[in-house]
């Protein structure tokens, strides 16, 4: 089954275990906390995952094991809440060893989350006479790669203080607030600027090219660049 696309170890424990009643040993974010709270497991998430499997794995039943495997996730999702967990309805309290400490919100215990660097940009929304709006593809490498955006500058780690890098000498219009968007590894804030192309034609790199604002939406567009997108058709 793992070589069935799609297919991760949990889905295929678990579908091993209730299709088949296999002796899998099926592990998700539910299960994991259920077992941390039974062994009081310190060893912070995600290093703890292999040392909490070893756990879940001591528990198989020879039999029944879709039954079982059902039953621990739905323990996980009603009783052994992540916040606020049930502890009086619980089944296994008796041998749960967080509950015996009253710690049961401890566990699992994470490692601290760094704080995200910041970076700022501006983004171009550039309009010429026809109502087409002018977008150009990432490279194909790095971040967000051969996908389409709107013109900006770099993504620095301090704001940018000037168009130098804006598609066109323009009137630009700054828009109220800027757009916000998480990375895995860092934060980004754009200052979104409107202009608009009165004359002339402006000669673009072939990685740029005009768009109806009808067909914006059908481009490959990333997430950020449709907050873009919005925040721009309603203003």
């Amino acid at each position: 089954m793992r070589q069935l696309p799609g297919i991760g170890p949990y889905t295929a424990a678990a579908i091993a275990a209730i299709a088949f009643e296999r002796q899998s040993v099926v592990v998700d974010g539910n299960i994991e906390r259920i077992m941390a709270r039974l062994n009081a497991v310190e060893t912070p998430l995600p290093c703890a995952r292999s040392e909490l499997r070893t756990h879940a794995a001591g528990l198989v039943p020879p039999r029944r094991g879709g039954d079982y495997a059902q039953a621990l996730m739905d323990l996980g999702a009603q009783i052994c809440r992540p916040k606020s967990p049930r502890c009086q309805e619980c089944p296994v309290q008796g041998f749960c060893t967080a509950r015996q400490s009253g710690k049961q919100t401890h566990y699992p215990v994470r490692t601290a989350k760094k704080a995200r660097p910041m970076r700022y940009g501006r983004i171009y929304w550039l309009q010429r006479g026809d109502g087409k709006v002018l977008l150009r593809r990432r490279k194909p490498e790095g971040l967000l790669g051969s996908m389409m955006e709107f013109p900006s500058s770099d993504w620095k780690e301090k704001r940018i203080l000037s168009h130098a890098q804006a598609p066109a000498r323009v009137k630009w219009r700054k828009l109220p607030a800027e757009i916000r968007h998480v990375f895995s590894h860092f934060e980004l804030r754009l200052s979104v600027y409107k202009g608009r192309l009165e004359t002339g034609a402006l000669i673009v790199p072939p990685s740029y090219l005009w768009v109806a604002q009808s067909g914006i939406a059908a481009t490959a567009l990333p997430g950020v660049m449709r907050k873009v997108l919005k925040k721009c058709a309603l203003q």
